[in-house]
């Protein structure tokens, strides 16, 4: 799940992973309920492919990028200043993509103009808080890199989840802070300069971002590796150690998220074979079982 307040960057980290632009239209008010994306790599792929699950006969079907940007959007706008745990499922198979599936949940709310809007923070905080302390959900905590120590949706999810085995941090906005660092303080300053904790896995990224109101002078896969090279330079001239540098960049970033995706499969797929295995010995238990009384009633064996 991603986690994040408003203007962070979680928009534009999905559409990094997803490895192209796109925009759901959800007005003024932002989302208001899940949105579940599953990205799924396709080597073989020339142009990408979306897809919209039907809530009435969960199928999923293949819609132009547009028509799936509206689907999206109406199914936020919807609600009006009111909040759904009912998600909007969509697909998206490309070659640009990484394999993953992830949940955008609404973006916290640190202002409101009116009540309305204090009592639509409020349904947001309950709505990601069901996410948050599911066990089972690996938490993407997205903040914007800087003060280690002013972190606000990094609180919340500390609630959920203490020990931060199942939060990962992304502090965005990295280049803003070049300036900040030199070789005394690079590695200090990745580790939070003693603000975060040493178990929590974090990584320090710059996004894609171009100027407000104009096209993208790339493709957004140009611009992610651009950026990420450009993080991985600075650091490493700063003097990085090995470890820390494997903290910087969108790849680097990337790459651990599909091994972790990867393990979390192995682990999940070990009790469904255990399961597996049981219903087997239980189906072969049954059958000679079936057996023996087949022969029992056999008249032959009576007589």
């Amino acid at each position: 799940i991603i986690v994040g307040s408003q203007s962070v960057g979680k928009s534009r980290l999905i559409e990094t992973l997803a490895g192209e632009q796109f925009n759901f239209i959800s007005g003024t008010l932002g989302s208001r309920r899940p949105t579940i994306l599953e990205f799924r790599n396709v080597e073989s792929a020339t142009e990408s492919k979306w897809y919209v699950l039907d809530q009435d006969t969960n199928h999923w079907e293949s819609r132009p990028t547009g028509e799936v940007m509206e689907i999206v959007g109406k199914a936020h706008n919807s609600l009006g200043v009111d909040v759904s745990e009912r998600a909007v499922k969509v697909r998206i198979e490309s070659n640009m993509c990484v394999d993953m599936q992830i949940v955008d949940l609404p973006g916290y709310r640190s202002f409101a103009v009116d009540e309305g809007g204090r009592v639509l923070a409020k349904k947001i905080e309950q709505l990601n808080g069901r996410f948050l302390f599911d066990p089972r959900n690996v938490i993407l905590c997205v903040e914007e890199a800087g003060d280690a120590a002013n972190l606000s949706t990094l609180r919340r999810v500390a609630e959920a989840d203490p020990d931060y085995k199942r939060t990962i941090l992304i502090r965005n906005k990295l280049d803003k802070y070049y300036n900040d660092l030199d070789p005394n303080n690079v590695n200090k300053w990745l580790e939070g300069m003693g603000d975060l904790p040493r178990n929590l896995m974090k990584f320090a990224l710059t996004l894609p971002h171009w100027t407000e109101g104009s096209p993208p002078p790339k493709t957004l896969q140009e611009l992610r590796d651009e950026m990420s090279k450009s993080d991985i330079d600075r650091f490493a001239a700063l003097g990085t150690t090995r470890k820390h540098l494997e903290m910087v960049g969108f790849n680097n970033f990337a790459r651990y998220m599909e091994k972790r995706t990867e393990r979390m499969f192995v682990e999940a797929i070990g009790p469904v074979l255990a399961k597996l295995r049981d219903l087997e010995g239980a189906m072969s238990r049954r059958e000679e079982q079936l057996q023996d009384e087949l022969e029992q009633s056999d008249p032959a064996q009576i007589l």
